[in-house]
């Protein structure tokens, strides 16, 4: 199956797919992140759970410089280049947002908490992690 992502201001640079959920996100070069299928996850990140035949801009995340995306069965999350992790969909206190119960996240959210854990893997990962904790960052 092919989609247009119509409307981009960019060149889309990936596509990823929910494994059973239903629905899709794609990232422009720009930073834009595009939703689209079914809604009943209520990961697109609109603020419904209506269902979506084309992909859409989701607005609360133009201007977050986006890096990267990545999605689950029920959920959606987004990196910033920054550093920062938004999550949005329907996995209770799998978001990481501890407050949230089970309710759903309509909109993504910033997740502090998730945010240090990625930084510390790609601090690790890139071998930095003994320079900063031998300037006192322990």
């Amino acid at each position: 199956m092919s989609v247009c992502v119509c409307d981009t201001r960019g060149v889309v640079v990936k596509v990823t797919c929910s494994n059973g959920g239903g629905f899709s996100l794609a990232l422009s070069d720009r930073g834009d992140v595009y939703s689209w299928g079914y809604g009943q996850p209520r990961a697109l990140g609109h603020g419904s759970d209506n269902s979506l035949a084309t992909p859409r801009v989701i607005q609360s995340l133009e201007g977050k410089r986006i890096r990267d995306i990545g999605v689950g069965t029920n959920f959606s999350m987004a990196l910033t280049f920054e550093g920062e992790v938004y999550v949005w969909g329907t996995m209770g206190y799998a978001l990481g947002l501890g407050d949230c119960g089970h309710d759903p996240e309509l909109y993504p959210r910033l997740n502090h908490l998730l945010a240090v854990r990625l930084l510390f893997l790609l601090l690790w990962r890139r071998q930095e992690l003994w320079a900063h904790m031998n300037h006192g960052w322990h």
